[in-house]
């Protein structure tokens, strides 16, 4: 009997998937909860057979990277079982303690983006990388659950790490006790298939050098960032940055030099930043910046930390001690109300008025187009709360 290679890949990637999958916390009950449904051996067996070949068919496809596979994960999570009606997985910002729900699968979820507290269970289980089971409606569940109320019976969190970024998965089912019924590690081994590839996504999302995430991914996490802010009343700074004099450095020294000069920079940019801020490589020595949940006064404050880290010199070793600086041009978001390439234009603009106004210094954008620059003597006093912004040129 011939067996094709797809199929056995499956096998093993299969294997490992159970293999791997996290610790569980499983509910201790001395009897089937309230509600739950009793059935069979064999119906249970059945389920759980149904739900294993579900896996197998996804790992034999020939879509095993990036979003699609994830999508796959989850349209195939919600066919497994009839009990199953959502499945999404949630970015925990580590610094502003939000659920971001994506590829949410089967029921809309927007009122998830709730900030969470130190204490709240997702976060606990995050920090442990232990699974559980919530009660939709026991009284001590995440005050974020209120929201499935009347939809749900119970709902699965596990944990995950995605490139280096902490991350839940939510599986919702309609009948109490069905996980525990089913089994846990055919729905953590999906967690793991989850994980397995937004980790392939992130490489093939991410520049090689720096490893700061790329052009598509900066677009995606700026019109998201958009759509929220319009729902949140909060200001999203759109920020391109490029180094003054790195060519030179390029010329001077090689190749070499100008890559361990990208890569610490980069890293400076990033220290400079909240945690909740996005930094991207464009391409070459030009980078852009996310702000999200800021001020102005807040962006102005970061803009001026970039500029001083970025300024300050670095041992590139055997090359010896050099030093660059930057020109930063920002645009803020809903008050330049544009879409996302009309608001990389703006902050380019505003990076090449800061060029033209002496480099080293960052400027702000605004469709009233009234000039500011934040010059190298103002940047330690970030400007007034109005917005005040930038420069046509």
């Amino acid at each position: 009997m011939k067996i094709k290679f797809g199929t056995c890949l499956a096998l093993i990637v299969l294997k490992i998937l159970f293999e791997v999958s996290v610790p569980i916390m499983y509910p201790l009950v001395d009897s089937l909860p309230k509600n739950c449904v009793a059935l069979s051996d064999t119906t249970v067996e059945s389920e759980r057979s149904h739900i294993t070949q579900v896996l197998m068919t996804l790992l034999a496809s020939p879509v095993l990277h990036g979003a699609q596979l994830v999508q796959q994960v989850f349209a195939g999570l919600l066919q497994s079982s009839e009990a199953v009606c959502l499945a999404c997985y949630a970015v925990v910002d580590g610094e502003q303690g939000v659920l971001l729900p994506e590829c949410v699968t089967g029921m809309a979820v927007n009122n998830l983006q709730l900030r969470l507290r130190e204490t709240d269970l997702a976060q606990l289980l995050v920090k442990s990388g232990e699974s559980y089971i919530v009660d939709v409606n026991a009284t001590n569940a995440p005050h974020w659950v209120g929201v499935f109320q009347g939809l749900l019976s119970e709902l699965l969190i596990t944990p995950f790490m995605m490139a280096g970024v902490r991350a839940i998965c939510i599986t919702g089912a309609t009948q109490q006790g069905f996980f525990n019924r089913i089994g846990m590690p055919q729905f953590v081994a999906f967690t793991n298939l989850v994980a397995l590839s937004l980790g392939l996504r992130a490489e093939a999302s991410h520049d090689p050098l720096t490893k700061l995430p790329n052009r598509t991914v900066f677009f995606e996490s700026l019109e998201r960032a958009c759509v929220y802010a319009k729902r949140s009343g909060d200001l999203v700074g759109c920020g391109v940055l490029d180094l003054d004099g790195f060519k030179q450095i390029n010329d001077s020294y090689g190749h070499d030099a100008g890559d361990r000069l990208l890569q610490y920079v980069s890293a400076r940019i990033r220290k400079s930043l909240r945690a909740s801020c996005v930094v991207a490589r464009l391409g070459g020595d030009e980078f852009a910046i996310l702000f999200v949940g800021c001020v102005q006064a807040d962006v102005e404050r970061m803009c001026v930390r970039v500029l001083d880290s970025v300024s300050t010199p670095m041992d590139l070793g055997c090359y010896g001690e050099v030093k660059v600086t930057a020109s930063l041009g920002v645009t803020l978001f809903p008050l330049d109300d544009g879409d996302g390439a009309e608001l990389m234009r703006h902050a380019d603009m505003a990076m090449y008025a800061a060029k033209a106004a002496g480099r080293n210094q960052y400027r702000l954008h605004s469709v009233d187009y009234k000039e500011y620059v934040g010059t190298i003597s103002e940047r330690k006093k970030p400007s007034a709360p109005s917005l005040r912004l930038v420069a046509s040129i």
